[in-house]
């Protein structure tokens, strides 16, 4: 609606997030969540990274509608690959809980979008995943841990189990 040299005034999106989506449909939503995927792919490949790649920050309807991005500047304290990266990690820790696929199914989801991947995000992406695969020996219950721990575990269980090619 206006746009000033400090700020810029957008319409009010609705609840029409990827967050959400999930949150209701689960497993259904498979497609919105590879749309995404490869949305952040192409951003990438364009050697661009987002601030904020949470699930609530891309917009769907019934289909992928965009991505909504915001001023943070990641590369003021890392290097391209690793905010590329971040946005990966971001991504799966705000959407894999709810999005509850089997681990077949989602292994082959990922490894089909991670493998074109550039090598400097893959490598990061093998760092990240030796670091987090412990969380999978701990239970994964929610009252004690709370959301944040066990969307880290779930994260943790895909990166253990996901062997990224070079």
């Amino acid at each position: 609606h206006h746009v000033a040299p400090r700020y810029f005034v957008m319409s009010y999106l609705g609840n029409n997030d990827l967050a959400r989506a999930l949150r209701e449909q689960g497993p259904k939503a498979v497609g919105l969540w590879m749309a995404a995927m490869e949305h952040i792919l192409l951003v990438h490949a364009r050697g661009q990274y987002l601030s904020q790649c949470f699930a609530r920050n891309i917009i769907v309807s019934e289909r992928f509608e965009g991505l909504i991005d915001f001023e943070d500047d990641p590369l003021e304290v890392m290097d391209l690959a690793h905010a590329q990266a971040r946005d990966w990690l971001v991504f799966l820790q705000s959407s894999l809980w709810n999005l509850g696929l089997e681990p077949d199914r989602l292994d082959a989801a990922l490894r089909s979008v991670l493998e074109r991947e550039s090598p400097s995000v893959r490598s990061v992406l093998r760092h990240a995943a030796r670091r987090l695969s412990w969380m999978r020996h701990l239970p994964t219950n929610r009252k004690v841990w709370g959301k944040d721990f066990v969307s880290l575990q779930a994260v943790g269980a895909v990166m253990y189990r996901h062997h990224l090619p070079d």
